[in-house]
């Protein structure tokens, strides 16, 4: 299975391509690694500035970050689109969400559809599949 190089927001991942499936398909326990809980931009902009305080007030070489502090900004990764009928990698077809995941290939930033594929959950492994 042939493999390729993206990064997502300054973070390296593999992903499987596999030319036999039609589609792309993800694995919701890839999303849940992006998933954050900010409840506006303003929350964000303030976890921004919190982040810029506690490093300048550190007496530290390398401060660790509070566990109410995120270091990365995951907001913007993707987007939810419809949701569609989709033979799943373990060939049953289901009612799939699909997402627009926006990743950097190549160092060209680019935008691909991809089909949450719950049976990969199941699998224990954090996959994705791309087809094009």
């Amino acid at each position: 299975m042939k493999e390729i190089f993206v990064e997502i927001k300054g973070l390296g991942f593999v992903f499987h391509c596999d030319n036999s499936i039609g589609h792309n398909l993800i694995s919701p326990a890839f999303l849940a690694f992006f998933k954050e809980d900010y409840s506006s931009i303003g929350e964000l902009k303030a976890n921004q500035e919190a982040i810029k305080k506690f490093y300048a007030e550190s007496s530290e070489a390398f401060p660790v970050l509070p566990e109410n502090l995120h270091h990365y900004s995951f907001v913007g990764i993707f987007r939810q689109l419809d949701s569609n009928i989709i033979r799943c990698s373990d060939n049953r077809f289901r009612k799939c969400k699909a997402i627009k995941l926006n990743f950097i290939k190549d160092g060209m930033k680019q935008s691909k559809v991809f089909y949450v594929d719950n049976s990969l959950w199941k699998t224990k492994k954090v996959n994705v599949l791309l087809w094009k």
